[in-house]
């Protein structure tokens, strides 16, 4: 990305273990990278492959092609989890696939929960009903009774550390919920909740709040952590509590939030002068699910765009093109 090519930029691509209020270290050598400022902005979580394990693009490329091979050969595929991960790829398989039976199990009474309007969580369910999805909505996986009985599979090198490396891709199972109905699927994908990444973070709270909350390490409206200790750390993204939903739009604006206060602090600390600290906002309720090639649904602040208005407003490759051509910093602005 052209953004990233800049001579001041030291990428290092390496798994972090332990993140201390000193230092940051790497799994593999156990080097230590000491910081003045530091930014977490690591997400959250998801097993493969709804997470990505790939390192590079060819590796991701290769995931990709054995996903598809594997989706193709199957005749019945189950889906646990109907946020927007599990809602876009219910949708893309009976695209792609109208011929296979897809199912959609879901704990809620309307897909994608969190602050939407209920005329965009039950235009998402219309679309996939039209679509073929079969839709268990208000039912919980409770069993899952395999096929064959087979050894669990060597969990991977630093998967402790990343569960993107674990692939939670069921095959040949039956799975029971709460009511009490069995769907056999040759394929489950697993599309529930992300984990945080508390486990290797070492920052004992100062205060009587906890570091991390279910949502994400806590953080205040300037992004620096929550703690009077830490005044040099800052959380951006899925990493921290501020976005109730976690979306891009929000990260992006958050790194160059985090950014800026730094820079401020830097300068206020050789001028010897106070300094203020930008604030971030409360990120907008909006969303945009991309349902298939023919269907999408757009909540903005207050209203919800039809599907056939929509689906013009979606880039082909989401917008991929653009980021990777763009200035995120022009693109993304944040308001002062």
């Amino acid at each position: 990305m052209p953004w990233l090519q800049h001579p001041s930029f030291t990428i290092r691509k390496e798994i972090i273990s332990q993140v201390t209020p000193q230092f940051v270290e790497l799994a593999g050598s156990q080097e230590r990278l000491e910081f003045d400022y530091l930014v977490l902005a690591m997400g959250v979580s998801r097993q493969a492959p709804i997470g990505v394990s790939a390192s590079t693009k060819d590796e991701f490329i290769k995931d990709l092609e054995r996903d598809h091979a594997a989706i193709a050969s199957a005749k019945s595929i189950a889906i646990v989890g109907g946020g927007a991960v599990g809602t876009e790829l219910a949708a893309d398989l009976m695209t792609d696939f109208p011929e296979k039976d897809v199912t959609l199990v879901h704990s809620r009474d309307l897909p994608v929960p969190g602050p939407f309007m209920e005329e965009f969580r039950q235009g998402a369910a219309d679309i996939l009903r039209k679509l073929g999805v079969r839709t268990l909505f208000g039912q919980r996986v409770v069993n899952e009774i395999p096929a064959d009985t087979c050894p669990e599979p060597e969990a991977p090198e630093f998967s402790d550390i990343l569960p993107e490396l674990v692939d939670s891709v069921k095959r040949n199972v039956t799975i029971e919920t709460t009511s009490g109905e069995k769907i056999k699927a040759d394929l489950v994908f697993n599309c529930l909740g992300a984990k945080t990444k508390a486990p290797i973070v070492d920052l004992p709270s100062s205060t009587d709040e906890p570091t991390f909350t279910p949502n994400g390490i806590r953080v205040k409206s300037s992004l620096q952590l929550d703690d009077p200790k830490y005044p040099n750390i800052f959380a951006v993204g899925d990493m921290c509590n501020r976005a109730h939903v976690k979306l891009a739009g929000a990260a992006v604006s958050g790194g160059r939030l985090a950014g800026e206060n730094i820079a401020r602090l830097i300068t206020a600390g050789a001028e010897g002068g106070a300094v203020e600290l930008i604030e971030s906002r409360p990120p907008k309720v909006s969303m945009k699910l991309i349902l298939g090639e023919k269907h999408a649904l757009i909540q903005g602040k207050d209203h919800v765009v039809p599907s056939e208005e929509a689906i013009h407003k979606c880039a082909p490759d989401i917008k991929l093109g653009k980021a990777m051509r763009s200035n995120f910093i022009d693109t993304y602005p944040v308001a002062k």
